[in-house]
């Protein structure tokens, strides 16, 4: 027996276009693919040019680059974790390794513990000064449930609590802060992070101060974040910032210029959340 959607066929990509400097190299639609002024041969229509000549020069630059974007759509640290795996702690013996290295958040944090002492304290640092009511922070392989067992765990210790708080107890907004530092320093140069719906399971405070970490990071590493939560935005300079508009199955981003918002962080924020496209984010 075959699924419903087993018999469908499967997407195909009508439009694409990748420029260098400002000048169209690959330019693609339903019928043919031009690359350098020149048509290529008959390609699959179900995957993007970026895989198709991942081979060619520029291209590869591309593919590389689309390697390093994370997309954080589960948790990575929490009380459920099934893509976690047990890791050696003689795997990536220095901080380079590690950032380069193509593991989870989750296992570079454990191995910045063993191999990287002096970065697994900036993290640790950090976390604690956002939550100072935790006194300490450390991640070591799980013992049980059996299936589990060598996989690196995160636990915390509070302050006048005598037992460390094992992972599943923590909340998800801690999680999330210590994954986002977590990466500021173990994500490999250049990594692209996606994080919808920014404020999520943040508090308050949470959303302030790790707001203010992520602005102040000095690493080569790109954040796309989206929220609608006022200090978020508000911290961001407008020249940063993108409207996402749906209308019917099309979606548009649209620079702030587009709406006029004015010169000043305060000004162009109050227009902004003034806007039907804002309040609504959909178009008749």
């Amino acid at each position: 027996l075959l699924k419903e959607d087993e018999n469908k066929e499967p997407p195909k990509i009508i439009s694409e276009k990748i420029y260098l400097n400002d000048s169209l190299i690959v330019d693609r639609n339903q019928d043919r693919i031009i690359f350098k002024d020149e048509k290529t041969v008959k390609l699959p229509q179900e995957q993007s040019v970026i895989h198709l000549l991942k081979e060619e020069d520029h291209i590869s630059d591309v593919h590389r680059s689309f390697q390093k974007i994370l997309l954080h759509h589960q948790p990575e640290f929490g009380p459920f974790f099934p893509a976690a795996t047990p890791v050696s702690p003689d795997k990536h013996q220095n901080i380079e390794e590690i950032q380069e290295s193509d593991e989870s958040p989750r296992t570079k944090l454990y191995l910045a513990s063993l191999n990287a002492k002096d970065v697994f304290e900036r993290i640790r640092q950090r976390f604690t000064d956002m939550f100072p009511f935790v006194e300490d922070l450390k991640t070591e392989p799980m013992s049980e449930p059996f299936f589990m067992r060598g996989v690196p765990s995160v636990q915390i210790r509070e302050r006048g609590v005598d037992k460390w708080i094992k992972e599943g107890q923590i909340s998800s907004g801690m999680h999330r802060t210590l994954l986002h530092i977590s990466e500021l320093y173990l994500c490999t140069k250049g990594t692209v992070i996606l994080v919808d719906e920014f404020e999520n399971s943040l508090g308050i405070n949470c959303i302030d101060e790790l707001t203010n970490v992520l602005l102040a990071h000095e690493r080569e590493l790109q954040f796309i974040i989206t929220s609608h939560h006022p200090y978020v935005i508000n911290n961001i300079s407008s020249s940063n910032w993108k409207l996402i508009t749906r209308k019917a199955g099309v979606v548009t981003a649209r620079d702030a210029g587009d709406f006029n918002l004015g010169k000043s962080r305060h000004e162009a924020f109050t227009r902004l959340i003034n806007l039907d496209e804002y309040s609504e984010g959909i178009e008749a």
